[in-house]
């Protein structure tokens, strides 16, 4: 998962040293909705953004418990 947001966060970089906590709930219909954000208002804006807009992100384990998910950016050639 972490993976496939990755690769559509190319604009990571206008983000660097801010962070974000997203919760997930899988739904019915395959997809997740985010149903809590905590952080940067502007990173979890994206975030939420980005996985509306994922459309073969993989179920998570248990699917009937809420995941967090962090985004934190950093600057290409730092960290």
């Amino acid at each position: 998962m972490q993976q496939q947001l990755n690769k559509r966060f190319q604009d990571a970089g206008r983000y660097a040293g801010q962070q974000c906590l997203v919760r997930l709930e899988w739904q019915r219909s395959g997809r997740y909705a985010v149903t809590q954000t905590q952080g940067d208002e502007a990173l979890c804006l994206r975030a939420w953004q980005l996985i509306g807009q994922a459309k073969t992100l993989p179920p998570p384990p248990d699917r009937t418990q809420p995941a967090w998910f962090g985004f934190a950016p950093h600057q290409a050639g730092t960290g």
